[in-house]
This record gives C-alpha cells, structure tokens and sequence, in this order.
C-alpha cells in the first residue's frame, strides 16, 4: 500500500515535470564543454553562480543520466556528465613527481574507461550528435590539446561534472531527444535478467536487487527496503528476490521519497520521527501542504484563523480557495511518519484518506482542545508541538526530555489522524508535569495542559464527557472532582487578597487533587481566618468570597472523596483552571 501510493505520485510528479524519470537524476553541474560536429572542443565554459556577499559559486542543477555508485580500481564512467578526469582526462601538477605522476596515471585510466563506455553506448547510432562527441572521444588529447584552451584547469578540476554542448545549435547535447533515447534504451539492456510479478504494479518485470538509499531521514541514510543478511532470506532467493518489486517500482518510490524529504514544503521533523505528507492531484498542491504545516507547526494567530476556516469549509464539502489555490474534499491525501531503525526504515505512521475525512478528524481534535485562553494567548489551540512540549520540563534542549518523549510523537498524530483514544502516556504525563510543577510556578496548570486534559477525558472517557466540554466554566455541574478544583481556587484567591500570599497552592494542590478528604476540612479552617482579616479591611469581598464558597459547597452531596482517581485528578485541575480563568476574567473587565 505505501509503496503503491509513492509510485502512484511519482507518476503524477512525472505529469508535472517535477521529478526525474527513470534513469535520470538531478545533479549540480558546473562546466560546460562545447564541441561541434566534427568533435572539437571550441570553448570550456563556466557554468557556476557567484553567491550574493559570499567569495563561493554555486553550480547549477540538471537532470542527467543516473549517477550511480561507483567503487573499484577504476570507477565507472558516467553517461555524458561527470567530471574533468573521466570526461577530459585533465590533471594538474602539484610540483611533486611521484604525485604528478600517480595523478597523471589515474586521469589517463579514468579517461580511457569514459572514452570506452561511451562508443559502446553511442557507436552505433545515427544520431549527429551522438556521432559528434564519438569523435570528440576518439580525438581529444588532453596533453596536447590543454594549451589551446584558456581556462583555469584547477578550478575545473575542483567544479564537479561537466556537460557538452552543441556549437553548431548552442543547446546542451542531453536536452536531444535522440540522446535521452539512447539513454532510455541503453538503460533497459542493463536490467536486471531476473523477471517475476512486481508486488506494486502486478507487471511482470525485471526485479530490482537492491533498493534505492532513501535520504533525509533524521540521523541516518536507510533503506525502506533491503535484505543484507542471509537470515532474512528463505527459498534460495537472495536480496530483493525475496520481496519482488520491479526495478521501475523501486526506482519510481525511492526517487518520489527522495523528493518529498529533500522539499521542505513536504516534510516536517518531530521528535525521532520524519513526517513526509502529499496530496495525490495533478493540480498545484502548495496549498494542501501549507495546511499542514499550520496543523504540524508553531502557527501563529492570523495563519491559525486561516486553518480553521479551511477547516470549516472542507469539513462542510466545499472547495476552499487559498492564496488563489483550490483546494477539494474529494483530494486523496496521504502522510507517512518513519523513524531509523539499523539501517532500514521503520514506519511509524501511514494515514491515507481524502482531505475532507482528515480535516474532519483534525476539527474534531481542535474541538476538544477548545478552552478559555488567558488574554496573553496568542493561538485558539495548541498545536501538536504545543501538546509534547506541555508533557516536558521547560528547559529546551533537554536530553532526558528527548528520550523520554521517544514514541510518543507517532501515538498521538496516530489518535489524531484517526480520531482515535488518545495515549494515555500523554495524559498521565502532564499530570505528572503539573504535580512537579505546581510547587514553583503559577502557570503549572497553563491553557496547554488544561486544553489536553479537556480533550483526552472527552475522548477516552465519554461517560464524563458533559463535566468537561465546556469552553469555559461549568457552573452547572456537581461532580464533585471537578467541583473541588473550583472551591481550592476560590480558597486560595481568599489567601491571596486577605494576606497577599499564595501558598495554598504550593503547600495543598498536590495533596488536595489525590487525597481531598485528608485536606479540605483544614483548608477549610484556614479559610475561615483569612475570612476574619477580609470582615475587617474588605468586607464586600468578604461577602462575595462567602457567597462563592457556599454556593460551591452546596454542590457536593455526598462525603468528599478520600481518594481521586487519575481521570478525577485531571478534571479536579481542569475545575481549578477554569475557575482561575474566570477570577482573571472578571480582573480584565475591571480594568476594561
């Protein structure tokens, strides 16, 4: 299924002329050499990019025959690009013999294998410019040909590939369509002899031995697909006969992945995980990937309003215009999260479905993260960075952070993409961060946390689904958890205007949100002290203070509990938060 889905897009990307077909490659090339028909070189030329405030060039890229690895005494030639050694037999002397001399040997070996490899490709067509660089070949001489050129022979030596040009039309010889056929035959004659039924196409076809180096993967270069030891194969067969993918399927899918992970528009890094995402239309598909990157990234406030409408739109079925690019329900879209594993990929997520079914899933998300923000918020929602971080301590760059977060990334962009329970790591977590916490910071229990708690009960746990969906506070309910989170709030606001302290929070919170019988009788008495300081200096806040403690206790029926559960801790913070926002709510119309 995946396999099939990158082979299907590195078809669409071929309808784009975004990719390059089979046996070509993009490579940087920094010099031209230009023959006419007789094959002499009339000019080197420069085809490097000087860089704005830098002293380095820039070659430029072209798409050329594949450029495969090479390895050996002599290392294979490549077809009509490679670099000066192989194409020209250049050197240059150093001023030492027994090095000019080693070089002067290599050039010349390099030379003579380029020179071969070539009329064996090009000999026998009638192509004139095939026949043109057969005779450049068959006649250049480096050693007496070097001085009638002016060029830097240092710097051609130190630029990487060269490619040919035409005197006669001033185009570059691999741009022929005779010579790219000659490339594309040339490449079907060297296939691998072992033909069977490829397991993606269902064609009967050369089977590919080895599968294509996948880079851009966090840490390492591995392969999606590989058997490099005898103790994954079984009935004889060896390497990639035993998972039988053509060698177009394999080239076709390593190149498509290879694209994604080299476009920064098409691949995110979260964690230990590489996420690639595309949307599989022949239409421009920036804005698809622009979604995601607002769901996957920092977004900030105008961009996050973009988001949603987008999501209200598609959620609805309609087309959505973005930045004059159209974006459709029905679009099949796909996201594919890997992660190393000793030199193979291991695939961590695979989410396929039309874009209208993950904007629905990802509303939905967004919809039990809703919460009342505190002025300063700049985003409705937390995003999916916003959540892990929430689960680690403050300081960046942590390595027991990294470790621990390990797994996590993938379990919850799975419960998200899927609509799914979320992990109850996430949730246990940011309890555990907030009971850390609490002791020395205010915003333990910050919009984050909260949102993700608020989500994860209505998710996981939807018999008390009604306590918590609310956006803001629920002063309806009599569930006692969450009822007691509201009361320890309203005690500690009592503390911090009858004394000017807050240290209810820092000395009770933990002990009140596990084991609230053992506590809130003293609480309780403590409250009624600071109850006397406020009758004397602030008796109508005494009365207001009073009101809201009543009116709270006369909400629980029954003995407060000895003891709260993990989901009862989670909604007793919850309470706690919603009613802090709702004192600071009250403190901003006050100075509105």
């Amino acid at each position: 299924m995946i396999l099939k889905s990158l082979v299907d897009y590195y078809e669409i990307l071929l309808e784009r002329n975004e990719i390059e077909k089979e046996g070509w490659v993009r490579a940087d090339v920094g010099y031209v050499i230009t023959i006419d028909r007789a094959g002499e070189v009339k000019s080197i030329g420069s085809l490097m990019n000087s860089v704005p405030n830098k002293s380095k060039e820039n070659s430029v890229q072209m798409i050329v025959p594949a450029h495969n690895g090479r390895s050996g005494k002599v290392p294979p030639p490549y077809f009509m690009c490679d670099n000066a050694k192989y194409l020209l037999g250049a050197w240059q002397l150093s001023g030492k013999p027994d090095e000019d001399e080693k070089n002067r040997y290599q050039a010349d070996n390099y030379h003579k294998a380029a020179v071969d490899y070539h009329n064996k490709i090009l000999q026998n067509s009638n192509c004139v410019l095939a026949q043109s660089v057969c005779r450049f070949f068959d006649s250049w001489n480096f050693e007496r040909d070097k001085e009638q050129l002016n060029v830097d022979w240092g710097r051609i030596l130190k630029a990487g590939n060269m490619v040919f040009r035409s005197y006669e039309t001033g185009k570059y010889i691999l741009d022929d369509n005779e010579i790219q056929d000659i490339w594309d035959k040339h490449c079907e004659t060297i296939s691998s002899q072992s033909v069977s039924r490829c397991l993606v196409t269902g064609n009967m076809a050369p089977i590919a031995k080895l599968h294509p180096v996948i880079k851009g993967i966090e840490g390492t270069q591995p392969k999606l697909v590989s058997f490099n030891a005898s103790a994954f194969e079984s009935y004889g067969k060896e390497q990639g006969e035993n998972a039988p993918i053509s060698e177009y399927a394999a080239n076709a899918y390593g190149k498509t992945l290879n694209y994604l992970l080299s476009n920064k528009i098409h691949c995110r890094y979260m964690g230990d995980i590489t996420i690639a995402f595309w949307a599989a239309t022949k239409e421009n598909e920036t804005g698809y990937m622009h979604f995601m990157e607002e769901f996957l990234g920092n977004t900030e406030k105008p961009e996050e309003d973009k988001l949603l409408y987008i999501m209200n739109a598609i959620s609805q079925g309609k087309h959505y215009n973005y930045s004059n690019l159209e974006l459709k329900p029905e679009t099949e879209f796909y996201i594919l999260g890997m992660t190393p594993n000793n030199g193979r990929i291991s695939v961590s997520l695979f989410y396929n479905s039309t874009f209208k079914e993950l904007v629905v899933n990802l509303r939905q998300h967004y919809d039990r993260l809703s919460i009342q923000s505190p002025v300063y918020e700049q985003k409705k929602y937390p995003s999916v960075h916003d959540i892990l971080n929430a689960m680690t301590r403050k300081q960046t760059g942590n390595k027991e952070n990294s470790q621990s977060m390990k797994g996590i990334e993938k379990s919850l962009l799975n419960a998200i993409l899927f609509n799914r329970r979320y992990p109850f790591v996430i949730y246990i977590s940011i309890l555990n961060r907030i009971h850390a916490e609490i002791c020395q910071s205010k915003s333990a229990v910050n919009r984050n946390r909260a949102a993700m708690i608020k989500a994860y009960i209505m998710q996981n746990h939807p018999d008390k689904k009604e306590v918590v969906s609310t956006m803001q506070l629920n002063e309806e309910t009599e569930y006692v958890p969450y009822v007691l989170g509201r009361l320890f709030a309203v005690l500690e606001d009592v503390q911090r205007i009858s004394i000017n302290k807050e240290t209810f929070r820092e000395h009770y919170f933990n002990v009140a949100s596990r084991t609230p019988a053992s506590v809130f009788p003293r609480l309780m008495r403590l409250a009624n002290n600071y109850m006397k300081v406020l009758k004397r200096e602030k008796e109508g806040l005494r009365i207001t203070k009073e009101k809201e403690i009543n009116t709270l206790m006369d909400q629980i029926h029954t003995d407060i509990p000895s003891q709260l559960s993990v989901e009862d801790q989670g909604i007793f913070m919850l309470g706690y938060y919603h009613q802090v926002q709702k004192r600071y709510e009250k403190v901003n119309k006050e100075n509105d």
